[in-house]
């Protein structure tokens, strides 16, 4: 699944070995399709050609085995610019959709969309 959804957004990404173990442990309630869902939401969503585990969302972090990575130590702004931008292609432009995807408010959104001058 990594394979396919680096072709499809021209990326080029890595797991790394801590999150292998991580996706081996977690019990996937929706089997297939949601980690399908998974895959495509971290490879579009991390900035770094490694996927860490720090990339998860908070719900796989609860997996006991899995130790965390330490937190970056500055969250850049051209980061979080180019998750919205990732987020927008991957809802096709949806805003609503967008920011549920996201974990905001459609208001944080169109907030932040302006800040960054995106349209």
């Amino acid at each position: 699944m990594l394979k396919i959804f680096c072709e499809k957004y021209s990326l080029h990404k890595e797991f790394s070995p801590k999150v292998y173990q991580a996706l081996l442990q977690y019990d996937w309630p929706e089997n297939i399709r949601e980690l399908r869902n998974f895959v495509e939401r971290i490879v579009v969503m991390s900035a770094s050609d490694v996927v860490k585990i720090r990339h998860f969302p908070p719900e796989l972090l609860s997996v006991p085995a899995v130790q965390k990575d330490p937190p970056p130590k500055l969250s850049s702004s051209d980061d979080e610019r180019e998750q919205i931008i990732a987020a927008l292609k991957l809802n096709n432009g949806h805003r609503e959709n967008t920011a549920r995807y996201l974990g905001i408010s459609r208001r944080t959104l169109q907030y932040k969309l302006k800040r960054y001058g995106l349209k």
